[in-house]
């Protein structure tokens, strides 16, 4: 109803009737301007028009904010990039890799523990790892941390983890792949 009273330009506010013009962002409606109309001095032909012109002035504004804040949402997330890469090139150990990337990005909420490990061997389709070693890690209280632990104390399900990607585990205690 709402659209259709939009687009006829017709609409009744706190008991006065006004004039409308659509605001529209590439054939979608996404508001309105709605304007008191005077029944006594209605508005005139190229007042209306003015209305229409203002109502793309505003929608264009919109999008334009939307735009803007979309690209320092990813001129932020950038330079947060460039940072963790120049944190990672003067690191000097694991530690300070692993500490370059928890602080920095959602790695940092690991609330439990933030472990990171290397295998054994290199890992490809024909060749699977048998043992991790831990080279760095980040607990919330202190954990005591093995030398090294086999492949299969992780991975419940064969290749569901350890795949060559990055692998994100939110709650351990009930990831099917653990």
């Amino acid at each position: 109803e709402m659209q259709q009273a939009i687009d006829q330009n017709e609409l009744v506010m706190d008991g006065q009737e006004v004039v409308s013009a659509p605001l529209t962002l590439r054939e979608d409606v996404i508001g309105a301007l709605a304007i008191y109309n005077d029944p006594e001095n209605p508005l005139s032909m190229d007042e209306l028009e003015l209305v229409d012109s203002i109502s793309d002035q505003i929608a264009l504004a919109m999008e334009s904010a939307r735009l803007f804040e979309r690209t320092q949402t990813a001129l932020s997330e950038t330079e947060t990039l460039y940072a963790i890469i120049a944190e990672m090139n003067e690191a000097r150990s694991y530690e300070d890799i692993l500490n370059a990337r928890a602080q920095r990005t959602w790695l940092g909420r690991a609330d439990q523990l933030l472990l990171m490990g290397v295998f054994d061997q290199p890992m490809s389709s024909s060749l699977t790892p048998e043992w991790i070693y831990p080279v760095a890690h980040r607990a919330a209280a202190r954990v005591e941390i093995a030398s090294r632990y086999p492949l299969t104390a992780f991975e419940a399900r064969p290749n569901t983890l350890f795949t060559g990607e990055p692998v994100i585990l939110e709650d351990v205690t009930t990831d099917h792949r653990l």
